[in-house]
């Protein structure tokens, strides 16, 4: 949250690092009990395609 008396220096609150962090963090985990239910489903080729997803994702 803003508060309109404090000076703005185009730097992110730590508030809003955290939360970005965080965010991030429980995206790449949601992704990872998704890749291990389709594992153990037995769906190998959906749990290769999000790996060569996030391969390349990290390219970019």
């Amino acid at each position: 949250m803003e508060h309109p008396s404090e000076p703005d220096h185009g730097f992110d609150s730590p508030l809003a690092t955290v939360r970005a962090a965080l965010k991030m963090f429980f995206r790449k985990l949601d992704r990872m009990f998704t890749a291990i239910a389709y594992a153990e489903a037995g769906n190998l080729d959906a749990v290769q395609e999000m790996l060569e997803q996030d391969k390349a994702q990290k390219k970019q």
